[in-house]
């Protein structure tokens, strides 16, 4: 992931390549994860300037991400 950084938020644009998919075109949960995760850590690092480490993340899947597709992660800081 390459990530870009504006007033507000860091994000990153991927495309999740075929050996991520999970079943039928349709990505693995835990590579949603990853990106989600990442992107928050991004987020906190530039816009806190300190390393974060992820305590603990819930997930609700509610639509499919499909392989091969152009995404946008976007984090921001919310609180601290």
């Amino acid at each position: 992931m390459e990530f870009f950084a504006d007033g507000q938020r860091v994000f990153s644009n991927v495309t999740i390549p075929d050996h991520l998919c999970g079943w039928s075109q349709i990505a693995h949960g835990g590579v949603i994860t990853t990106i989600l995760d990442e992107i928050m850590s991004w987020a906190a690092l530039h816009f806190l300037k300190r390393i974060t480490m992820t305590k603990s993340m819930e997930i609700e899947f509610i639509k499919p991400v499909y392989i091969r597709r152009p995404l946008k992660a976007e984090g921001k800081v919310l609180e601290v």
